[in-house]
């Protein structure tokens, strides 16, 4: 018996938190009980996520202890206490030697021995607790002792009415307090009013059985009539089928014949193959043999024989150029039925080889968000298009983030087959097409899906330091998303994790090392190394991403070695590229301070700039600069060759006044701050707009002078708004 009351317990009455039998449960508003303690660990900003259901409780105003008490709990562990009668499954909970136990405090909640319920009964604190006494299995059962009934936990009272405003038990010092204004009654009064409405809600359950009734016997009777309806299809199919089972017979027999004489066909070519192979084989040994022979002899026979070995070399070296070494058939060939042929033709022996499937039709820019359309076409050996279907083929989508997706193919039965896919997130992905475990033509083929710039209109975040930020300038991402800004006001760097919250500010005004006059550009290397323009100190700092001064090199002038007003920076594997504004030029160092050379000069023509402001490399390392005052941006290979160059001076939709910085995404989209037209343009790899967003202003989506701009690895656009000293995040 005490086990089936313990297994009661432990059912409804175990704490999903503490797992331990509740002790003072209480009911949040999701009906979910936990103890009072665990509440008390669980709370965090004053509230509490209920650990089942995730639904979050505001915490009352007197603390966690005002939470509802199920009583319901309370009564079915204290009924188990106080019944309980096999006392040889518990030890005691007090003492370290854990004696047997002989009683139940009802108000600690804890088993006894026969000692310590001696003292708990004399401890002065513990002397007006109930405990209750329990029986040897042999003795007669004793009397059941009287329920403790449920005290208020603000008052020590016994809760003798009932709130209806907030349902809940109360004291005659509740009523007379926090609970005056409200409708309450004393607890009889109140129950016999909710019993006479609980009838009335419950009313309609008797008309629900009566139908549920009903309803039960139509089913019944229904699935009797479906199962002797069963009886008579499975006669009239048996007919049926016995009148065609002779055709479908006969049909396998030709396929298995058509099957056999294709494998026959293969094994043949297989095995001509395999007899050529072995043939060449025999050779290239036999001359090897040779020219160990040769290489071993004495001086006068290897040149006597060297002629005739190297003869035979060439000769089994032709041989070998024009063997064929990969197998000449596919293992890939199948049975599929013809679902939709009428008789006597139910199938057909379909032999697919990856080399004649390819993967067709794929955009050559994709979106995150954006439905992909492909297809799959067939060639035979010929290069003829297929006119038939049946392929077993497989296709998955990667992300290159272990989300990898299977991608549904429709066969149309003409020799294509139609698929397509959803690329919900931005970044690599990998499109594999196989059958028989072999990648058929474009397979796996791999492309990076980009944000739709397009829709790219409305910020999400604006970070200002707590209104502590100067005018900032540059903006960087590093390898580990720790990302970069440069203030010109302060004179200082900010980093910021991949959360955007700050993590560390380092710098002051100054020209010693760790110090900044006006810093602009910034960028990370590979190593995650920090580097940072200084427009009036000429010259450019490396810190690690904690703040430790590195190195630093530039000093003021014209010639090389020299900068003069740098702008912009970017970092490209061990080169350093900078926007050399006073000297109108790109100055190239190594990442150790070394200087490598410089290209540009002043001018309007191809290759020259008009103060060029900032520099960043493409995925397909193309280096494009920012010519602020020639409101263009110029392209050029790595070592300063002239490329192309595009944009006029406007505020129409590709032109551009005063560009200010450049950042490239991996599909090659271009995105540009205009200082003078207070906005963001965008261009595809191939130089066309495709979009441009941002007004003058002070509100949400407008910009003061835009400056640095970033992409971060999930997508995300960063922007310096200068003048309105913020990061605008899109």
């Amino acid at each position: 018996m005490a086990a089936i009351e313990l297994k009661r317990v432990t059912d409804h009455a175990t704490c999903p938190v503490c797992l331990q039998l509740y002790k003072s449960p209480k009911v949040l508003p999701c009906q979910h009980s936990y103890c009072q303690e665990c509440l008390i660990k669980l709370e965090k900003d004053r509230k509490i996520t209920c650990p089942e259901c995730r639904k979050i409780t505001d915490i009352p105003a007197k603390g966690v202890k005002d939470f509802p008490t199920n009583f319901t709990l309370t009564h079915l562990i204290d009924d188990f206490f106080l019944r309980r009668q096999d006392r040889g499954k518990v030890n005691c909970e007090v003492c370290v030697e854990k004696d047997p136990v002989t009683s139940f405090c009802v108000t600690c909640s804890l088993f006894m021995c026969q000692t310590c319920q001696t003292f708990h009964k004399r401890s002065r604190d513990t002397h007006q607790h109930v405990i209750v006494y329990l029986e040897e299995p042999s003795q007669p059962k004793a009397a059941q002792p009287q329920k403790t009934p449920p005290n208020c936990p603000d008052h020590d009272l016994e809760l003798k009415f009932y709130c209806d405003t907030c349902e809940r038990l109360v004291c005659v010092y509740c009523t007379i307090n926090e609970h005056a204004k409200h409708s309450h009654g004393a607890i009889k009064k109140i129950a016999s009013k909710h019993r006479e409405q609980l009838k009335k809600t419950t009313a309609p359950l008797n008309a629900m059985t009566t139908k549920l009734s009903q309803a039960h016997d139509n089913i019944t009777e229904r699935k009797e009539r479906v199962l002797q309806q069963q009886k008579i299809a499975d006669k009239e199919m048996d007919q049926f089928f016995d009148s065609v089972i002779h055709k479908v017979e006969q049909q396998r027999q030709q396929l298995k014949q058509e099957l056999h004489n294709k494998v026959s066909e293969k094994v043949k070519l297989l095995t001509s193959q395999l007899e050529e192979v072995e043939s060449v084989q025999a050779h290239v040994m036999s001359v090897n043999e040779l020219a160990s022979e040769v290489e071993e002899s004495c001086d006068d026979e290897m040149l006597s024989g060297e002629k005739q070995l190297v003869h035979r070399v060439h000769e089994v070296t032709g041989t070998y150029n024009k063997l064929q070494t990969d197998p000449v058939e596919s293992y890939a060939f199948c049975f599929t039925p013809s679902h939709n042929h009428p008789f006597p033709r139910l199938g057909q022996i379909v032999n697919p080889h990856p080399s004649q499937y390819e993967i067709a039709d794929i955009p050559p820019t994709m979106f995150a968000g954006q439905r992909v359309q492909f297809a799959i076409t067939t060639k035979d050996v010929r290069e003829t298009p297929l006119t038939a279907g049946g392929g077993l083929i497989k296709v998955q989508l990667d992300s290159g983030r272990g989300n990898i997706q299977s991608v549904t193919v429709k066969d149309n039965n003409n020799g294509r087959y139609a698929g397509s896919f959803n690329t919900e997130l931005v970044g690599p992905h990998q499109l594999s097409v196989t059958i028989g475990e072999e990648n058929i033509k474009g397979s796996p083929l791999s492309f990076i899906t980009s944000r739709d710039y397009s829709k790219l209109s409305r910020s999400n975040k604006v970070i200002n330091d707590n209104g502590k930020m100067g005018e900032p300038w540059g903006v960087a991402f590093s390898s580990h998303h720790h990302w970069a800004v440069s203030d010109t006001t302060n004179h200082c760097v900010y980093i910021f994790n991949e959360q955007d919250q700050l993590v560390r500010k380092f710098g002051s005004h100054g020209d010693g090392a760790g110090q900044f006059n006006k810093p602009l550009g910034v960028s990370f290397d590979d190593d995650n190394f920090l580097y940072v323009v200084e427009c009036s100190n000429n010259r450019v700092q490396k810190f690690d991403v904690s703040g430790q001064y590195i190195l630093q090199f530039g000093r003021k002038g014209s010639n090389d070695n020299k900068l003069k007003k740098p702008v912009g920076i970017t970092v490209h594997h061990d080169k350093v590229y900078i926007a050399d504004r006073g000297n109108n030029r790109i100055s190239v160092y190594q990442t150790d301070g070394t200087y490598c050379f410089s290209f540009g000069s002043r001018g309007n023509g191809p290759g020259q700039f008009r103060f060029p402001w900032d520099v960043v490399v493409t995925p397909d390392n193309t280096l494009l600069v920012v010519d602020s005052e020639a409101d263009c941006i110029q392209s050029f290979q790595l070592d300063g060759t002239f490329i192309y160059k595009f944009g006029t001076r406007g505020s129409d939709e590709g032109q551009l006044n005063f560009p200010s910085s450049i950042t490239v995404d991996p599909n090659g989209f271009i995105l540009v701050t205009e200082r003078n037209n207070h906005r963001v343009s965008i261009f595809n790899k191939n130089y066309n707009h495709i979009h441009s967003f941002g007004s003058k202003g002070t509100v949400n989506n407008q910009f003061d002078q835009p400056r640095g701009i970033a992409i971060a690895p999930n997508g995300s656009v960063y922007i310096t708004d200068h003048n309105n000293n913020r990061i605008t995040i899109y």
